[in-house]
């Protein structure tokens, strides 16, 4: 049989080098031993033996025993308070020992605090600072103290970026991704503090529209003989609150989108069009059937223009709809486009502003001719015919004689003369007939002309005909 000795891991009393003794019965005693130690191999016989502590030193009592049958020296024992047993008043367990085999009985012994246990409490310094401070009321110093700072930084990107402690005692590691600390070997003296001050890198929560909420929560033991639980003070979880710093949260989107008049007298051409809401350009110029990024609006009433399309095309009218998306469809009834568009916004919803352009038919081109020669039609003018002299009988009054004179018919050559308007031509005896005028030359002459020829056709065909006609009276008179 052996017996060891266990420390109550509770008490923050230091093991101070108390001795420690028992009996068993049918045998041998055991000790002095101290926390830690182990006895002497006692020889006993096979069966239930009775165990039992007897001396203690130091105010140390009797917490229980444990006993491990088929143990040895090197079998541990537990230090957990409510596995031992035999607390009585006369502090003794059964032990049974069997043949060939070693029974390992622990006795643990407690005394009562000197003060109290360390605590933790952690508080929030500034939304990039908290402390963790580990305060011991006890009369001896807390040492290997073991510390884990988890991180919870919530939907915000902050992280653990430094730290630093006092006492300068122990170290601390920072995790890779920045969301934990460990630390191990950190002091608190006796009546003192240790305190750990942890910073964490800034953030403005401008990303959503909701509060984000980062928290952190710390555990520690410290170990005098074996780890003991620090208890949570005031808090050992610390957090801190950023408000969305948004102004936009409650806004509507409004998105401009393109329609081409279908009674246009062209097709989609690919033209570009941009205009503005209140003032500020839509976004990116957008074709035929394009539609505009969402602009995030406030909640209301807002002025959407089309600046001057080009390439021909001309503004039809607008058409509004609330509560839609980018994906519906504009209408193609010039009838339900106005002049103006005054597009009413909803949180959290989007108002669709349909365009439409038209375009008219090009115009009939009427050549400038302020400079051009003008068209000159040419008239055939006709060539005035000169007839031939026609012999005509002059009458000769007869002289007064008394022997009439038969009258002579005498040929009158009649010579062509050049005349001058204005001017009498010869004629029998003193009488002259004037000349008439000129009629001119160019086109009205030639009309002129060309009237005269057309009269002596006429009197030819006239002659003709009463040429025919005078033969056929000879003809019948025969």
């Amino acid at each position: 049989m052996l017996v060891k000795k266990v420390k109550d891991p509770t008490t923050n009393q230091a093991a101070d080098g108390s001795n420690f003794s028992g009996t068993v019965s049918n045998s041998a005693g055991w000790g002095p031993i101290t926390f830690g130690g182990t006895s002497a191999a006692i020889n006993a016989s096979v069966g239930a033996h009775t165990v039992a502590e007897t001396g203690t030193e130091n105010t140390w009592t009797p917490v229980g025993l444990k006993v491990y049958t088929n143990g040895s020296s090197e079998t541990e024992c537990s230090t957990t308070k409510s596995d031992y047993q035999g607390a009585n008043a006369g502090f003794s367990t059964t032990a049974n020992v069997v043949a060939n085999q070693t029974t390992v009985v622990c006795v643990m012994n407690t005394k009562a605090a000197l003060v109290a246990l360390p605590t933790i409490k952690k508080v929030k310094v500034s939304a990039t600072e908290y402390t963790i401070t580990i305060t011991n009321p006890g009369g001896i110093d807390a040492t290997n103290i073991s510390l884990t700072d988890t991180f919870n930084p919530g939907g915000t990107t902050q992280v653990i970026v430094s730290r630093e402690w006092t006492p300068d005692a122990g170290f601390c590691t920072i995790a890779v991704n920045g969301l934990s600390l460990t630390c191990t070997g950190l002091k608190a003296p006796a009546g003192g503090n240790m305190v750990l001050t942890v910073h964490v890198s800034a953030y403005t929560n401008n990303a959503t529209c909701a509060d984000q909420i980062v928290t952190n929560t710390v555990t520690s033991t410290f170990d005098t003989q074996g780890a003991i639980a620090i208890t949570s003070g005031a808090s050992n979880t610390a957090q801190h609150t950023f408000a969305t710093t948004r102004t936009d949260c409650n806004n509507g989107t409004i998105a401009v989108k393109k329609v081409r008049d279908p009674g246009a007298s062209s097709f989609a051409d690919g033209s570009l069009f941009n205009g503005t809401i209140d003032g500020a350009t839509w976004g990116s110029a957008i074709t035929f059937g394009g539609v505009t990024t969402p602009k995030s609006v406030a909640p209301g009433n807002h002025s959407v223009v089309e600046t001057a399309p080009g390439n021909g095309w001309t503004l039809v009218g607008y058409a509004v709809f609330t509560n839609s998306s980018t994906t519906a469809s504009c209408p193609t009834d010039i009838r339900l486009y106005t002049s103006g568009a005054s597009a009413a916004v909803s949180t959290g919803q989007l108002t669709l502003v349909c365009v439409m352009n038209t375009k008219a038919a090009p115009p009939t081109v009427t050549p400038d001719c302020t400079n051009c020669n003008p068209l000159i039609v040419n008239t055939p003018t006709p060539t005035p015919t000169t007839p031939a002299a026609t012999p005509t009988n002059t009458t000769v009054p007869p002289k007064a004689t008394n022997t009439p004179v038969p009258p002579t018919a005498t040929a009158t050559k009649t010579t062509t003369t050049d005349v001058v308007a204005g001017e009498k031509t010869p004629g029998p005896g003193a009488l002259s007939t004037p000349v008439a005028p000129n009629t001119g030359t160019g086109i009205s002459g030639a009309a002129t002309s060309f009237n005269g020829f057309l009269a002596l056709i006429g009197i030819a065909i006239l002659g003709s005909g009463m040429a025919l006609m005078a033969a056929g009276r000879r003809k019948t008179r025969n």
